[in-house]
């Protein structure tokens, strides 16, 4: 597939025949036209753009992301420790970013529907993936990269996930209430949504943006 040819896809959030996709799984497929949008709007010269995501550039969190669909669709899955994270953006450091975004593209649907028959186990390429579409903003100079399209989505998978944390809390994100973590509440934040996704995501927030009783910033980090 060419990006010059690309279809869009449907974004009614059924699959092919008309069955609702998992969330996360649809959540990659609005993370893959997004970052194909923004990347193509500005520029394929944008690669060496710093991101938030530790010492990577744009063009290695778009690999890293391409890697790991392709990884999904072929069926050979790793641990995605940073090692072997590392070792997929290696391996396609010298790619341009046209055929970054074209191996994402590729391999979209073959991913989407492998996190939907997963029953939740691959939930996180999903969320990952739209983390880094919050990187990838943050590079091309959005003020607030996080409140990616998709953030309800987001939100309904983070939600899951955050039962694996050592604590539960009741969080104000935005203009919106919900029960985050595990067990009794006994903490409570009140952030904007970008913010919110720095803090689960590890990516520095402003500490004048929220508020957090009860719990400290390393303690909701569900992503390192």
């Amino acid at each position: 597939m060419t990006l010059g040819g690309r279809a869009r896809r449907r974004r009614d959030g059924l699959n092919a025949g008309g069955v609702p996709r998992r969330p996360a799984a649809e959540l990659l497929l609005i993370t893959i036209d997004e970052m194909t949008d923004r990347v193509l709007a500005a520029g394929l010269d944008v690669g060496g753009l710093a991101t938030p995501c530790s010492e990577w550039t744009l063009h290695d969190v778009i690999a890293h992301c391409s890697g790991t669909v392709h990884r999904v669709t072929s069926s050979r899955l790793h641990e995605f420790t940073p090692a072997s994270n590392q070792d997929d953006v290696l391996e396609r450091r010298k790619w341009g970013l046209d055929a970054l975004l074209d191996e994402l593209r590729e391999s979209a649907v073959g991913a989407a529907s492998a996190i939907g028959a997963a029953g939740g186990t691959l939930d996180g390429i999903g969320i990952g993936a739209w983390i880094h579409l919050g990187d990838v903003r943050a590079a091309l100079g959005d003020t607030e990269p996080f409140d990616s399209p998709g953030f309800g989505l987001a939100l309904e998978v983070l939600k899951a996930r955050s039962r694996r944390l050592g604590l539960g809390l009741v969080a104000m994100v935005g203009s919106t209430t919900i029960s985050f973590g595990s067990g009794d509440a006994t903490g409570q934040l009140a952030t904007d949504r970008d913010t919110f996704i720095r803090l689960i995501a590890g990516r520095s927030p402003d500490p004048r943006r929220y508020t957090l009783v009860g719990a400290t910033p390393e303690d909701l980090v569900l992503f390192r």
